[in-house]
């Protein structure tokens, strides 16, 4: 048994050393093309603005836009067709959203892609603004599709 053991030792130990010195494999981490923000609320006084940008310059992108409820009850959507170099905007004000006795609305938004474009181009992003000074209280940074975290590394291609 004790000779069992050893070897298993043995084994984890040169895997790990392997492991430490072997030349790194290349990693390629793409984001979905259907990722999207993170939920964010907004409460009376705020309006909610969904952008989208298309930043290449190649062909406009055909986008469906949409804010949803924390029970994905849609609250307010849009079709826009992204030109390359523009943003279109989705704009949801809290205070227009009627039946809601909770001052607090929880939000998610999501945008799809409509006929299978590439959709490397384009950048997501949440704004709130409170509506009274027409200041942007959060911006959720923009998420670009396609993004690869991971380089490859020099001499690699």
């Amino acid at each position: 048994m004790k000779k069992q053991n050893a070897r298993t030792r043995f084994l984890a130990v040169a895997v790990a050393l392997g492991m430490l010195t072997s030349p790194a494999s290349r990693v390629l981490a793409i984001q979905d093309s259907e990722d999207m923000p993170s939920p964010i609320g907004i409460a009376f006084g705020q309006t909610l603005y969904l952008n989208v940008c298309n930043t290449g310059s190649g062909d406009p992108i055909l986008v469906e836009m949409m804010i949803l409820d924390d029970d994905g009850t849609a609250l307010d959507r849009a079709r826009q067709l992204v030109l390359p170099g523009h943003t279109e905007s989705l704009v949801l004000n809290r205070d227009h959203i009627p039946g809601r006795e909770e001052s607090r609305v929880l939000t998610r938004a999501v945008v799809i892609s409509l006929g299978g474009p590439d959709t490397r181009n384009l950048v997501i992003s949440q704004e709130v603004v409170d509506n009274e000074t027409q200041r942007t209280m959060i911006l959720h940074p923009g998420i670009s599709k396609g993004f690869n975290p991971q380089p490859d590394p020099p001499g690699v291609r």
